[in-house]
């Protein structure tokens, strides 16, 4: 099974990029990681993400505003197709695999996907699920009833 990292992009083509101030989730003057990963995200675009800054900040995900994270999730995806031993790789599992969908994070975090952004993060779970390690299936399955559901 393929993915399309390009219909990926054109179905994220809606998402607004933050600014500065609403990269993270922490006020960045008290929060030394949120400010290092504001400052590092600023100036890109979705499609000019370096890999270098993808993978350094794999383990970052969680630390992104809901807006953020919506914006940039498709550069975690593509990074994460490309390089399935990075980062982001497994990272991107567990903010699409919600533990307590339930919760003021997950509700908060993915009620704004719209309906191409859904389907696009549910086709790439179904790619995921077609090459993963026996371990991911129920992560996995979870996400994408999850996606379904929203």
């Amino acid at each position: 099974m393929d993915y399309s990292i390009t219909g990926l992009f054109e179905a994220f083509s809606e998402a607004p990029r933050p600014n500065f101030n609403e990269i993270t989730t922490h006020a960045i003057d008290e929060c030394t990681e949120c400010k290092e990963l504001s400052r590092s995200f600023e100036e890109y675009s979705v499609v000019d993400v370096p890999d270098t800054l993808l993978e350094y900040h794999g383990n970052d995900i969680t630390l992104f505003s809901s807006k953020a994270f919506r914006y940039y999730l498709p550069s975690f995806i593509k990074y994460a197709i490309e390089v399935p031993d990075s980062n982001a790789h497994e990272n991107i599992l567990y903010n699409l695999s919600p533990d307590d969908p339930n919760s003021d994070f997950w509700s908060g975090r993915c009620d704004q996907f719209n309906s191409y952004e859904k389907e696009a993060l549910i086709s790439y779970l179904k790619y995921r699920l077609s090459i993963c390690d026996v371990t991911e299936v129920n992560c996995i399955d979870s996400g994408i009833k999850y996606w379904n559901q929203k």
